[in-house]
């Protein structure tokens, strides 16, 4: 349906200095010869869930986005390391945008007629991709309470969409 998301911040404001954590690490793909499903099935790492985003198709390219879900909250040090720790392991490190290591970026959803597929995979930031940051940096990011923080979630008041998902893989 589109709808957007982005990292946990403190109050909502989403400014790199008001970053608290995030459980989500997002490579776009752009303007690429590989389709979504060829480089799903090659991709050793894969995504917990991908999909197809609206540029697809545009000027006879792919685009799509991955999406890689931690059960632990990643600081901000550890995101920067494990998402380029991810584009090396997917050999996305030339990948033409880098939008998703900006801390800020906002990522789009897509449309009901995208392809997504989905590995349901979550990862762990310290026994499956462990980073550079010391083991206790890390454990201390997962330990690490905070308030809980409510998302705002768009649902339309009129909408004659019903969702369904017979395109998932």
């Amino acid at each position: 349906m589109g709808y957007s998301y982005c990292h946990i911040y403190y109050r909502n404001l989403r400014r790199k200095n008001k970053f608290l954590y995030t459980q989500t690490i997002s490579i776009d793909v752009d303007d690429t010869d590989t389709d979504l499903e060829t480089f799903y099935r090659q991709c050793q790492l894969k995504p917990t869930f991908a999909y197809e985003t609206f540029s697809n198709g545009t000027g006879g390219n792919y685009s799509y986005r991955l999406v890689y879900v931690f059960k632990e909250r990643i600081n901000i040090r550890a995101f920067g390391e494990l998402y380029e720790k991810i584009c090396r392991m997917t050999n996305l490190d030339k990948t033409k945008d880098h939008c998703g290591k900006v801390i800020t970026q906002l990522m789009n959803g897509t449309t009901y007629e995208a392809k997504v597929f989905r590995s349901n995979r979550i990862y762990s930031s310290i026994t499956d991709l462990p980073v550079d940051a010391t083991e206790q940096e890390q454990i201390v990011a997962y330990q690490h309470s905070l308030l809980p923080v409510v998302p705002n979630v768009y649902k339309p008041r009129h909408s004659s969409a019903i969702y369904q998902p017979n395109n998932i893989q």
